[in-house]
């Protein structure tokens, strides 16, 4: 508890009336429960309670102490629950980050249906270029990249999601009908600047 375990101790007695009563709500010894409101007393310079016999009876200071008190276990509990509910917001975050034709066509559909299944989960999502992804990756400011290639990096896991089909477009002037890979040297092409995992497979 965020008031700390003395305060928790000592509105356990002056909820249950008794000390032996509060040790079966805090389910520890009478020794350690009248040692913590002893404790309490020594360092707040009162008596919190007055001992009659078995029975016990709240002082004014342990009056005002068990009102203020109260209040403190509450606004506590709030900020546990508080607390806990943005840990949960953190967890179910996911940092993303994609190439440019990732980010353009294949992401969007992907996370589309994947936040249909899981609603809770929260995306941030980065567009970078191949190298800046790995490089953010492995400081571990991503938690996965998606990009137009295998990775040849042992510091990383890779695996292949889909297959893309890389499809070949020229002017009908200037290309014939059919080409062969081995004569694309002679023909001017075009390259997506933005997008050097493509750029990488079609050399390759």
């Amino acid at each position: 508890m965020i008031i700390g375990k003395k305060m928790e101790i000592f509105l356990a007695v002056a909820r249950a009336g008794s000390f032996s009563a509060a040790t079966k709500v805090l389910s520890i010894s009478q020794s350690v429960v009248s040692h913590h409101i002893e404790d309490l007393e020594k360092e707040l310079g009162v008596s919190l309670f007055e001992r009659r016999g078995r029975s016990i009876k709240l002082t004014e200071e342990g009056e005002v102490l068990y009102e203020r008190g109260q209040k403190l276990q509450l606004e506590a509990k709030r900020v546990e629950e508080l607390i806990a509910d943005e840990s949960q917001k953190v967890a179910n975050r996911i940092y993303l980050a994609g190439d440019a034709l990732t980010c353009a066509y294949t992401l969007p559909w992907n996370l589309a249906a994947f936040r249909s299944e899981h609603p809770s989960v929260v995306f941030s999502y980065q567009h970078l270029d191949t190298e800046e992804l790995i490089e953010k990756l492995l400081d571990e400011e991503l938690d996965i990249a998606l990009v137009g290639h295998e990775v040849k990096n042992r510091k990383v896991h890779s695996q292949q999601c889909y297959l893309d089909e890389i499809v070949l477009v020229g002017h009908p002037k200037l290309m014939p009908d059919s080409i062969n890979v081995k004569e694309l040297p002679n023909y001017p092409i075009g390259w997506i600047n933005s997008d050097k995992g493509l750029n990488m497979r079609v050399t390759q």
